[in-house]
């Protein structure tokens, strides 16, 4: 008796196994790293992002954002100087996504998040700023892996000291899930 219960268990693990491989007949990658030109970095960016749970996905990028200056180097000279530089920038965001079923390879993307942006780095006295960002636009991305593609728009809130706005950007991404 004992040996035929063990044997029903047996059974009956072996068949809760077979039934969770077959339900795994489509394999869902959970990395994904693109280039994203414009968007939450202003510029040009890397970025990293790993789904968390699903549809929800944790976003790490880092971006550049060249400047250009022209100041008056004194009251006495007619002359206009130009200061340039690039700014080193991180972005840190969590993207949920809206799809019509579980598997589909297109979502609407909703991001919430912030930069963080390093100023006058080669200054003795180098500061940093952070600044909220978010972004809503289209994500092609296959759940098995392949290519990634985002279009979002990316409203900017600056703050120049004189006044707060919010600029309308735009970003456009191209990578890979995997």
């Amino acid at each position: 008796m004992k040996s035929n219960n063990y044997i029903i268990a047996e059974i009956v693990f072996l068949l809760f196994i077979f039934k969770n491989i077959l339900a795994q007949d489509t394999l869902i990658t959970k990395n994904s790293m693109y280039v994203e030109i414009g968007g939450n970095c202003f510029f040009l960016s890397i970025n990293y992002e790993r789904e968390i749970i699903s549809n929800l996905n944790a976003r790490a990028g880092f971006g550049i954002l060249p400047w250009v200056l022209p100041y008056a180097p004194s009251s006495k000279s007619n002359e206009i100087d130009i200061a340039g530089g690039i700014i080193p920038i991180f972005v840190f965001t969590a993207n949920y996504f809206i799809k019509l079923d579980q598997y589909s390879s297109h979502a609407l993307e909703i991001g919430l998040g912030f930069d963080h942006a390093f100023k006058d780095i080669f200054n003795s006295k180098p500061s940093s700023t952070t600044f909220p960002v978010f972004a809503l636009g289209y994500r092609y991305s296959p759940c098995g892996g392949g290519t990634v593609i985002r279009v979002t728009y990316t409203p900017i809130w600056t703050d120049d000291g004189y006044q707060r706005r919010i600029v309308s950007w735009f970003g456009i991404s191209a990578g890979t899930r995997f």
